[in-house]
């Protein structure tokens, strides 16, 4: 099981884009401002969280890095441990590389 469950209500589950709909996309903007807030700048949070330091985090260390800021941030701004991480990562990793880049993380960021 992954480190979070999504139940997407029926009424919202209209798609929002070709990998994921309208609440995987406003989670993905939450958890991006939660890094934000939590380590001050995408391009922090992406340096603190890539383990392995290759500049990009893979599925492992997205998983590890979204219960890290999940707990952090606790239910801020509608942040909540009911999110799918892997719905969540599919969205960030659009171009299916199979790691999320600071610019995947750059196009949720919130003005």
């Amino acid at each position: 099981r992954d480190a979070w469950s999504f139940r997407v209500p029926s009424n919202m589950a209209y798609s929002f884009r070709s990998n994921g709909n309208y609440d995987d996309i406003e989670h993905v903007r939450l958890f991006v401002n939660a890094c934000i807030k939590e380590y001050g700048s995408l391009d922090q949070a992406t340096r603190a969280l890539d383990i392995n330091r290759d500049g990009k985090l893979s599925y492992q260390e997205f998983v590890m890095a979204s219960r890290r800021v999940v707990q952090k941030a606790g239910s801020v701004g509608g942040l909540a441990p009911e999110m799918n991480a892997q719905r969540v990562f599919s969205v960030l990793n659009a171009d299916h590389g199979g790691a999320i880049t600071l610019d995947d993380l750059r196009r949720f960021a919130r003005d």
